[in-house]
């Protein structure tokens, strides 16, 4: 009985070892990119992750008359973690922050795996999550919790609004919205203003 409870400890330690080794990895962005360079991939990728202008869809959000609104929103976005993946060349995982529409100071966390192609042009643009929106403090921790999990390719449904047991983590996706990498936009089932909804806050 003795050395099995000595064979159980000792495999709950390697146990302990090994997922504390999993979150070690180096997240911060001056790893990878310096300022310059987060600015391009956050000019790459403005157009998906940024709220629309009012007057756009997602045809005509690329014409030049709503520059100036996307270079305004580029100020606003945040890279706060990158990875890059060692399996596949020039894939890295972002973690975005960007103020939410409140009445107190929140914010949106916002999950992506994309891939550069050899001109460091986007050719992969994928949202795995979207956070409630949260306070900054809020955000920091589950926003890289989240991060971490969809690093390791964890699975992020027990932060699912149904699972989460009335925490607050992931709002999108659901049992009615998912990211579409073809359209790089939400798709929901739900009517037409709530996905404007979706795209504004």
């Amino acid at each position: 009985m003795k050395h099995y409870l000595i064979f159980i400890l000792g495999l709950q330690l390697v146990l302990l070892v090994n997922c504390e080794q999993t979150t070690k990895l180096n997240y911060q962005p001056s790893q990878y990119f310096d300022t310059e360079g987060q600015d391009s991939i956050l000019k790459e990728i403005i157009h998906f992750v940024a709220p629309m202008p009012k007057k756009a869809d997602h045809q005509t959000k690329f014409d030049s008359i709503f520059d100036e609104h996307y270079q305004l929103q580029q100020k606003f976005h945040q890279i706060i973690a990158i990875y890059h993946s060692p399996k596949v060349e020039d894939q890295f995982y972002l973690l975005i922050k960007r103020p939410a529409s409140s009445i107190y100071e929140k914010y949106v966390g916002i999950g992506i795996i994309l891939e550069l192609n050899e001109q460091k042009q986007l050719s992969v643009y994928e949202e795995k999550f979207r956070t409630w929106k949260m306070d900054d403090a809020n955000l920091q921790k589950k926003g890289m919790l989240l991060f971490d999990l969809m690093v390791h390719g964890k699975d992020l449904k027990p932060y699912y609004t149904k699972n989460s047991k009335g925490e607050e983590y992931i709002e999108f996706p659901d049992d009615e919205t998912h990211f579409d990498k073809v359209e790089r936009k939400w798709i929901s089932t739900r009517n037409s203003a709530y996905d404007m909804y979706m795209e504004g806050n």
